[in-house]
């Protein structure tokens, strides 16, 4: 179950916290002054999420390595044109 609770509560409940995250898989969003701070989730999910993001890495750089090489700045002069048209789209 995903809980969100403050920042105080989880200093006051961590232990808690960390065995319902553990045991009951349980995920908390830590916020502070209403903000979304951190979260506490089961190691299992963490590690699954660290697994994940190591594969879409690994995939875009297959993919890149297909790929010519552009130079930086031709990428940023045409990034920065792509930018200039939608703000010259969305203008009345």
């Amino acid at each position: 179950m995903k809980q969100e609770i403050t920042a105080i509560e989880a200093r006051q409940r961590l232990g808690q916290l960390l065995d319902r995250a553990h045991y009951r898989s349980d995920e908390f969003v830590i916020k502070r002054a209403g903000k979304p701070m951190a979260a506490v989730i089961p190691m299992e999910l963490y590690e699954r999420l660290v697994r994940q993001r190591k594969e879409d890495f690994d995939a875009l750089e297959r993919i890149r390595a297909t790929m010519p090489h552009v130079p930086d700045e031709l990428v940023d002069a045409d990034i920065e044109a792509s930018i200039q048209d939608v703000r010259a789209a969305k203008r009345p």
